[in-house]
């Protein structure tokens, strides 16, 4: 839970060979984790098709550029709830829109993650979603119908005490 960067790098060294096959991560409650050392990890980890990060406050939008940047091929499932240190707006839409291959999106208490947000990246991803988490957030119903709109796939959709 409490790893710090030097940990997880150290890790992933370790499993070197294993960590470029590695296909699924789950970091939750990773409180210590920080924009370089995510970096780190996704560049020994580049065929990651689901990436589940809770709780980590240190991450910035350079975190969503090195994820966008790097997984950009192969990511479908993106987890980055209660992450307070991203913000909605302009740099997110940039980095998370390149990401073409998105079915599963969980944002949940991601600050400023407001309408326009949702609905540019919708129009990236909205043929392929399956399912979104919006808990938490500053959406309305605009949000809410362009998901409905743009989203002919979506199963699962869930708002829980979005603001």
């Amino acid at each position: 839970r409490g790893l710090t960067d030097k940990t997880l790098l150290e890790t992933f060294n370790i499993f070197e060979g294993c960590a470029r096959n590695l296909q699924e991560l789950s970091l939750h409650g990773a409180y210590r984790l920080s924009d370089s050392g995510l970096a780190s990890i996704l560049k020994g980890a580049p065929l990651l098709t689901v990436l589940s990060i809770t709780d980590a406050p240190k991450l910035t939008s350079a975190a969503l550029s090195n994820i966008a940047v790097v997984l950009a091929p192969t990511l479908t499932c993106l987890v980055l709830n209660g992450c307070k240190g991203l913000s909605g707006g302009e740099e997110m839409k940039s980095a998370l829109s390149s990401l073409l291959s998105m079915e599963r999106v969980s944002l949940a208490d991601v600050p400023n993650i407001e309408d326009d947000t949702i609905c540019e990246l919708v129009r990236s991803w909205g043929a392929s979603l399956e399912m979104v988490n919006l808990s938490g957030t500053d959406i309305s119903d605009e949000a809410v119908v362009a998901l409905s709109k743009s989203c002919p796939n979506l199963k699962e959709l869930i708002l829980t005490e979005t603001n």
